[in-house]
């Protein structure tokens, strides 16, 4: 039987692989690539949120049952922002205004905006790693 540890490794991986076609896709300015790679990653986290209600369900604490369900909704807000910011990139190709990143780099609002996001999916993803292990070490199922 796969567990929500082989589902959550696969996904995150799959994740991270699609969030590196999306750099790779506003890198090169392929359009069709960042909106299709957008919808992907919304599918990917949609998938996964999906996982983390499961475990909810059969959690017996209502505290962590709440937190995953909080933070299941939370990432699928976070898909849904990543798939817009996808297609507003995609559509601004080469006219969005540019400034300098704190590293240095020239870019766009949306290059940072597409950047936050990211970080923010794995720091979330990562607290649900850690609230789902509490929940197996405690025997909350």
């Amino acid at each position: 039987k796969v567990g929500f540890e082989d589902h959550r490794s696969n996904l995150s991986l799959s994740l991270a692989a699609e969030l590196q076609k999306l750099s790779d896709a506003d890198r090169t300015g392929s359009r069709q690539d960042l909106v299709v790679t957008g919808r992907a990653i919304a599918a990917i986290i949609n998938k996964y949120c999906e996982e983390l209600r499961k475990v909810a369900s059969a959690c017996r604490d209502p505290v962590l049952q709440d937190k995953l369900m909080r933070n299941a909704q939370a990432l699928k807000n976070y898909g849904t922002q990543v798939k817009i910011m996808a297609s507003v990139r995609a559509a601004s190709q080469g006219s969005a205004p540019s400034f300098v990143h704190e590293k240095g780099r020239q870019g766009s609002h949306t290059d940072q905006l597409l950047a936050d996001l990211a970080q923010n999916l794995g720091v979330l993803i990562s607290e649900n790693s850690t609230t789902v292990s509490t929940i197996r070490s405690s025997k909350r199922f």
